[in-house]
């Protein structure tokens, strides 16, 4: 999360108001994590800690969107592909709602993200 937030902001050239409010709305979400991460991994079948958790990625997730949204809307930089964007909150949202059940599931769904935004790196490296 923090070298898409800081490959984001190398290409920045101009901040606003609207950017550093969303940014500081990331913020809060990231500083969050540290303790949702420690409370689900003291029991990884907590349903509440595994909630959340879930819910703090899901509320980090929309906030980065709309921090790239805010950024790209002042500066002219190479706009990220939506359609990652999108299937990474389906699936925040889709983990957020099997984890109700199925606590450890918040497992399965943060490796299926960190694939899917790391496969194309790792794709251009290996090329």
């Amino acid at each position: 999360m923090w070298v898409n937030h800081h490959y984001l902001f190398s290409q920045v050239k101009t901040i606003n108001n609207r950017i550093i409010w969303t940014n500081i709305v990331l913020l809060f979400w990231s500083s969050l994590l540290p303790a949702t991460t420690a409370w689900i991994g003291t029991n990884i079948h907590s349903q509440i800690a595994a909630v959340l958790y879930a819910i703090n990625i899901v509320f980090y997730n929309i906030s980065f969107a709309f921090l790239r949204e805010s950024v790209t809307a002042s500066n002219t930089i190479v706009k990220p592909k939506r359609v990652t964007e999108w299937v990474s909150f389906g699936i925040n949202v889709l983990t957020l709602i099997i984890t109700f059940f199925w606590p450890p599931f918040v497992f399965i769904g943060l490796i299926t993200n960190v694939l899917l935004w790391a496969m194309p790196h790792l794709v251009t490296q290996l090329n």
